[in-house]
């Protein structure tokens, strides 16, 4: 397999600073924010975004509208948003220089999420623009894939923000693909063309490339084309789940889900990575078998619960089932491990996406 270029030709500095601030009017003091648990007060995009998307009932149109607008009030000049923000600032830290190569694909989720929920096209016109500076702010390689220099390492995914996957990077490349056929279709509706035609073209060069991170002898994806290349069994799983278009590759994930079960699976929960594997590549030290090195994930259980029953329908209502009584039993953490270690409960996304899986599971019957 060919690996990705060495340099990336899409440049988050290439935006420069010439793009006009978020208009300031746009953000109300007393805006609603949904935080993971256990962090403060402090909003998450993607973790936000998992809560809502997956409890739509508890969470009301407007609150998401207030929380775009929040979210786009600390964006930068250069088109970058926070990893986290809060009504007092917005964070751009991470480990290794910014941006985060996913903070930008959650608040085009975010602002999605509330236009189909209130077909709101005002809003769609007054955010579009700054949605694509965003998108515009994600350094991608001349494959269109979500780049991170080598020589620069740097957040991934935020939900291995500890891990220094580099070069393409897969997860952030689904959600790159996924939220730019979004933002796509909220130009189209407003008419603005060349966002949609862009946007539209952005994805379709991920389509055309994403193989170059497939790992045919396993039948998954790799994590990255650099530091960290190893079978990423969230991002396989997330491909599946948002209907990347490559069937014959979607239903070797499934069967390699369903025949190393028990290599990636704890009461529900999901590794990172195989039983026995772990990361190449972190910004410090983490134990084996602990937090993003090994620990077990119910925020990716909706995603390969879905992918294990395009073929096996009963072993992901079992794995299902499984998660569902180890939180009545204990709590919804951020991760676990079968040694008894319980890292952070009630966290919104171990119970978010899950939900979400579970209703489109129901409705695909």
């Amino acid at each position: 397999m060919d690996d990705a270029p060495a340099t990336p030709i899409y440049r988050a500095d290439a935006v420069g600073n010439t793009c006009k601030a978020p208009d300031l009017s746009t953000y109300h003091p007393g805006t609603w924010i949904y935080s993971p648990g256990g962090y403060g007060k402090r909003c998450w995009p993607r973790d936000c975004y998992y809560i809502i998307h997956g409890a739509p009932q508890f969470v009301p149109p407007e609150e998401i509208r207030g929380i775009v607008r929040l979210l786009l009030h600390w964006q930068r000049p250069d088109g970058m948003v926070p990893k986290h923000f809060s009504g007092g600032g917005g964070d751009f830290v991470c480990w290794g220089p910014p941006p985060e190569s996913d903070s930008a694909q959650f608040a085009v989720q975010l602002a999605d999420e509330y236009y189909r929920r209130s077909g709101d096209k005002k809003f769609v016109t007054e955010t579009i623009p700054a949605l694509k500076r965003a998108m515009d702010s994600m350094p991608r390689d001349e494959q269109g894939l979500s780049w991170i220099d080598p020589s620069a390492a740097h957040t991934p995914y935020g939900f291995t923000d500890q891990i220094y996957k580099t070069g393409a990077e897969l997860f952030s490349s689904l959600l790159y693909w996924e939220t730019s056929r979004k933002l796509a279709d909220m130009a189209a509706v407003v008419g603005e063309k060349e966002i949609a035609q862009e946007m539209t073209a952005r994805a379709d060069l991920i389509e055309k490339n994403l193989s170059s991170l497939w790992d045919e002898k396993a039948g998954m994806y790799l994590a990255a084309s650099q530091d960290c290349r190893q079978i990423d069994i969230w991002g396989s799983s997330y491909a599946v789940y948002i209907g990347f278009p490559d069937q014959k590759k979607n239903e070797r994930i499934s069967r390699y889900l369903v025949e190393n079960y028990s290599k990636i699976v704890y009461a529900g929960q999901v590794r990172h990575l195989p039983a026995g594997e772990y990361w190449q590549k972190t910004s410090q030290p983490i134990p084996k078998d602990e937090y993003q090195n090994g620990a077990y994930w119910g925020t990716a259980t909706g995603w390969v619960a879905y992918a294990i029953a395009q073929l096996d329908p009963t072993l992901a209502s079992n794995m299902l089932g499984d998660m569902i009584d180890y939180y009545r039993r204990y709590d919804a953490f951020e991760c676990v491990n079968d040694k008894g270690q319980q890292r952070i409960g009630g966290y919104g996304a171990s119970v978010g996406n899950p939900l979400a899986a579970i209703r489109r599971m129901r409705t695909e019957k």
